[in-house]
């Protein structure tokens, strides 16, 4: 069931549609008109929980071999690129100092 964001809510999780953002209501909810809600079963939540937790598990190493390998190669490509930067302006450097000589 919807639920509006002025109506009277039972205490329990609910699903912020906007956001996609899991919230817990414990009385009336203030604030903008637009927020909608979708309650979540408190079986549901229960069977979710280890669900959630063995893809942590599984895929959190891969994960953070990525993204630790990304940060690695965008700083070598950021340094590669200033080194090239660097070596093109001494050899234009030494290009014009060779042409007025």
């Amino acid at each position: 069931m919807r639920y509006g964001d002025r109506q009277l809510l039972k205490a329990g999780y609910y699903l912020e549609l906007a956001t996609g953002r899991m919230v817990f209501i414990s009385h009336l909810t203030m604030g903008d008109r637009r927020k909608r809600y979708i309650r979540i079963p408190a079986p549901l939540i229960l069977s979710l929980g280890p669900i959630l937790g063995f893809f942590y598990i599984i895929f959190l190493p891969p994960i953070s071999i990525y993204v630790v390998a990304t940060i690695v190669a965008r700083r070598l490509t950021r340094m590669a690129r200033a080194g090239g930067r660097a070596i093109g302006l001494m050899v234009a450097a030494r290009r014009e100092h060779d042409k007025g000589s």
